[in-house]
């Protein structure tokens, strides 16, 4: 299974995930069949409750359902899936783009149909909505930019919309309502994290307290032509409980001593 590809939706339904592996999958009109032979990472969704009555009690009749590969002998990379909190869309990376599809299962039968087609990598998905509910990475002048699209609608009648830059950076998170965003950066030659609406606007530096803790003191994990410093990867975002009026807790890793005031940290180890 290709790294950091399992998603989930937000009631445990939908689980999506990139294999090279030949899976038996559920075709449209719900007969067994093995579709993907070609040893190419390939894209699936797993539906955990076929009846679709909340319970998830078909274990050995779950359908497992390909996405990425509609018929034998697509031989396109497809990978770093990413699934919407109701379960409706799927992202993914296809080649050098990023297809978003949207799901429906009905009687225990999908249909996939492919909502949009762009340039980028690294989607992830929020909710329908108008702030920012996918964000991804792409480059621009050679410098990787983190952009948000709204996508709104239902249905046949989902629509992305045209993309907003919220600055350079790498590895985007959406919150799952798509109203937050986090991504890593280079400052100064450290990896940081900044956060943000992901509607526009400004963003926060979220990795460090102040100018003296989190500065790039670290023991490994230098980048590149840079000043040695912290490494930071692939931010988490989650709202909190208050999320309707503002705030949202961002987890994240990093191999700096100093992110903390107190110094307890001081392992050297991300």
């Amino acid at each position: 299974m290709q790294d950091g590809s399992v998603g989930i939706s937000g009631n445990g339904r939908f689980v999506v995930f990139a294999t090279t592996a030949k899976l038996v999958t559920t075709s449209t009109a719900g007969a067994v069949a093995n579709q993907d032979g070609d040893n190419v990472l390939d894209v699936y969704v797993r539906d955990r409750d076929t009846e679709g009555d909340g319970n998830y009690d078909e274990r050995d009749t779950a359908s497992t359902y390909l996405v990425s590969l509609p018929t034998t002998g697509n031989s396109t990379l497809a990978g770093l899936p990413t699934i919407s909190a109701d379960g409706t869309l799927i992202a993914y990376e296809e080649g050098a783009n990023i297809r978003v599809v949207r799901l429906e299962v009905t009687n225990g039968r999908p249909t996939i149909t492919t909502v949009e087609t762009f340039a980028g990598s690294r989607p992830s998905l929020g909710v329908n909505g108008a702030d920012g509910a996918i964000a991804y990475q792409r480059p621009v002048s050679t410098v990787s930019t983190v952009f948000t699209r709204a996508i709104t609608g239902a249905g046949a009648t989902v629509a992305v919309g045209t993309e907003r830059s919220i600055g350079a950076g790498t590895t985007p998170q959406l919150d799952t309502s798509g109203r937050f965003v986090a991504f890593s950066v280079a400052d100064n030659g450290v990896s940081t994290v900044r956060a943000g609406a992901a509607a526009g606007g400004a963003t926060k530096l979220v990795s460090r307290a102040d100018g003296s803790l989190g500065n790039g003191n670290g023991p490994s994990g230098s980048l590149a032509g840079g000043v040695g410093g912290s490494t930071i990867v692939a931010p988490e975002v989650a709202v909190l409980a208050d999320g309707n009026t503002g705030g949202a807790s961002i987890g994240f890793s990093s191999d700096a001593t100093n992110l903390l005031a107190d110094g307890v940290d001081n392992n050297g180890r991300r």
